[in-house]
């Protein structure tokens, strides 16, 4: 047996099929560690759409716009790729992949804001949709930039809650 195993190491060509064979698992795995290898540092490059069909409303002789104040926020931010678009566009973008999320504020998100030093406060409610279908890993870095942003929205409201106080 010894000597069968000698003659087997003295071939050339079982020295390239075991190199060969070895390989093929290594290199499967190094492409799909650095396909996961840190997903949360390009996430500047996830397209995000953003619909703002909020309205301006007065709040102690000023005016309140929360949606543009964040539209502005967000076009100065370069974690996300923003495009700031309709909603048509923002729908058909998300069926058709070119977005991985689309932020919606709503028509009422300035008054429902302004409602809250009244007797009937409204919940501020951000709408947002991600493709869970196309990419897990882009859908979980949208929900956490989607908490971030509700984060955002809630200092502002406070501070202007707190500056009309």
């Amino acid at each position: 047996m010894l000597a069968e195993l000698k003659a087997l190491l003295k071939s050339p060509k079982l020295w390239i099929t075991i190199i060969g064979v070895s390989l093929i698992p290594a290199l499967y795995n190094l492409i799909f560690l650095s396909s996961m290898w840190n997903p949360y540092g390009n996430v500047k490059h996830l397209p995000v759409a953003v619909v703002n069909k909020d309205k301006s409303t007065s709040f102690q002789n000023k005016t309140l716009n929360i949606g543009h104040d964040m539209v502005d926020n967000m076009s100065k931010n370069k974690n996300l790729d923003y495009h700031f678009v309709t909603e048509n566009e923002a729908q058909k973008g998300i069926e058709d992949g070119d977005y991985y999320m689309v932020i919606t504020f709503p028509e009422n998100l300035s008054s429902n804001a302004a409602s809250l030093l009244t007797n009937d406060p409204k919940k501020l409610e951000i709408s947002y949709q991600t493709t869970a279908g196309h990419s897990f890993v882009s859908s979980k870095m949208s929900d956490s930039a989607m908490s971030k942003l509700k984060d955002t929205v809630s200092k502002n409201i406070t501070s202007t809650y707190v500056g009309a106080v």
